[in-house]
């Protein structure tokens, strides 16, 4: 095996591992996507304001980070984004505001 072998199989196993990188991506966004609709959805159910404005914000997050690191992967690039390592954080204070509002309108009845 010549060296010239050895460098185009590294070049196709980084393709590869791109490849999957991206259709991971694609299978965590379109899982995201189906359960933040279905929170919108009980939001305008419930009429609840609130409710729709975080599940937008959250869809707004999450399609800035597909495109990001979309962008990134196509590029060759390396990624190194701080706000997108710890934006998952930012769903728990908001999942407790949802706890609380539904909580909230059961005590009403």
């Amino acid at each position: 095996m010549n060296s010239n072998t050895k460098q185009d199989f590294g070049e196709k196993n980084m393709h590869y591992s791109i490849v999957r990188t991206k259709l991971a991506m694609l299978r965590t966004f379109l899982l995201f996507c189906v359960s933040i609709k279905a929170l919108i959805v009980l939001a305008a159910s419930k009429h609840s304001s609130k409710i729709m404005f975080f599940g937008s914000i959250l869809l707004i997050i999450l399609t800035m980070q597909y495109v990001y690191t979309i962008d990134k992967l196509n590029k060759n690039e390396f990624i190194n984004n701080t706000f997108f390592d710890y934006y998952p954080l930012i769903i728990i204070p908001m999942i407790f505001f949802l706890i609380y509002t539904s909580w909230e309108k059961r005590k009403s009845f």
